[in-house]
């Protein structure tokens, strides 16, 4: 038990120490990506140069924040597609060496980034921290390694706490390295490789990053004891629509993915609206992302417990989704008229309803699944988020830039309207629901 319990601890750390070092950037996006449209020369000049001949009315912060979402949405891209391929890789190498290269490749990633003087190398770091964010799915597979199937839940429960204190943590340690510590570099052209004014970021990020990188050289013990992958089952990369999931399942993951586009064209955008509406400095912004957080570990960590068995996940579900209405509806007001209450109540909204429809819609979709397939059920679940998160942001910053700053909420509010109808069309699990 001694021995399973500090495994408990290793996986913990490693994606604690993971998210922590990735959602350092999220207060600065904006202001990374204006420094960069400021430069004289270089890819993204040369871009922007494109943007403003043929559409001219746009902006300089709608262009950065077309940008914004450019980059957001490679990385989440790059990770729906390595995510299966590491986890699948784990399977046959095990599951440490995975997580030793994910962890190297990201320590890389934000070394290149110290040294970005240019927006193209800003943006190999960011397609090569994607690509090697195999971290989740790799150390979700070694939780279910060690865990029986009456601890699952208590194992993965462990794995989300891990995240979400990640990305709690995360944006407010941003925007503190990036008020109080030095700057480099400056405005103006650079060479390609130079130190620019968010280094010591991608230095706390790198340090952050190699000491992952030793705690699971030294402590993290191989999981995966079974044999090769040649006896085991061939895994499908991508089968969000599968029809041998159930009925149930496939409206959970189509419920799912029109919910995450919607709330990651918010998330890639918000930093954008906060800077230009409100002229928001990342230590600011870094604060509404920890109230996000906060909230999201008080409902998820506390009154979820209470509300489920009391209301069903049926009716929770409803209800978080109802909440994004009136969240989406004040960051529209925000984007038309710069009321700054509208801001922090419209982000404490949206962050109340997706806390109380992530537990929902998984325990939905765990209790749907039959029990010989939990496993395929979950992974494609958290797959169509991945999915959700890469498309969303290209969306959202194109609202952001052909139309205007409200728009991306505007539509969020509208569509919103997809979700909250599939959910209606959710039974409530019950013992007779449920497949033995």
């Amino acid at each position: 038990m001694s021995t399973k319990r500090t495994t408990f601890g290793i996986i913990f750390l490693t994606l604690f120490l993971d998210l922590l070092g990735f959602s350092l950037i999220f207060p600065v996006f904006a202001h990374l990506v204006d420094f960069y449209q400021q430069q004289g020369s270089g890819l993204l000049a040369y871009l922007l140069s494109l943007v403003h001949h043929y559409f001219a009315q746009a902006s300089d912060d709608q262009a950065a924040a077309l940008f914004g979402g450019v980059l957001f949405g490679a990385y989440a891209i790059l990770q729906f597609i390595m995510s299966p391929i590491w986890g699948i890789l784990s399977d046959r190498f095990g599951r440490r060496p995975i997580l030793l290269v994910s962890v190297a490749g990201n320590a890389v990633s934000y070394l290149l980034w110290v040294f970005a003087g240019d927006f193209i190398i800003l943006l190999i770091s960011r397609l090569m921290a994607g690509a090697m964010s195999g971290n989740i799915s790799t150390a979700s597979a070694a939780m279910a390694d060690i865990t029986s199937e009456e601890e699952r839940a208590k194992g993965m429960g462990i794995v989300g706490a891990a995240i979400g204190l990640g990305f709690l943590l995360g944006p407010a340690l941003g925007g503190l390295t990036y008020t109080y510590l030095p700057q480099f570099g400056q405005v103006g052209d650079l060479p390609v490789f130079a130190l620019n004014p968010f280094s010591s970021l991608a230095i706390c990020a790198s340090v952050l990053s190699l000491i992952n990188f030793l705690w699971v050289l030294l402590k993290f013990v191989e999981t995966n004891q079974r044999e090769g992958l040649a006896k085991r089952p061939q895994r499908r990369l991508f089968g969000i629509w599968d029809k041998s999931l159930g009925e149930q399942v496939v409206r959970c993951n189509v419920l799912y993915l029109s919910y995450m586009v919607l709330f990651a064209s918010m998330e890639s955008t918000l930093v954008f609206l906060a800077k230009e509406r409100l002229e928001y400095s990342p230590g600011q912004i870094a604060f509404v992302f920890v109230l996000i957080g906060v909230i999201g570990v008080l409902i998820q960590g506390g009154f979820i417990r209470k509300w489920v068995p009391k209301y069903g996940e049926r009716k929770v579900l409803l209800a978080g989704i109802f909440l994004q209405v009136p969240g989406y509806l004040c960051l529209a007001i925000v984007g038309q008229w710069s009321l700054e209450w509208c801001l922090w109540f419209g982000a404490a909204a949206l962050a109340a309803g997706s806390a109380c429809m992530m537990p929902s819609l998984s325990s939905i979709v765990s209790r749907n699944a039959a029990e010989d397939i939990q496993g395929k059920a979950m992974g494609v679940f958290r797959s169509v988020g991945s999915l959700g998160r890469a498309l969303g942001p290209f969306l959202g910053a194109l609202c952001y830039f052909l139309i205007n700053p409200a728009a991306p909420y505007v539509c969020g509010a509208v569509a919103i309207i997809l979700p909250l109808c599939l959910a209606f069309g959710i039974r409530q699990p019950d013992a007779s629901n449920e497949q033995k």
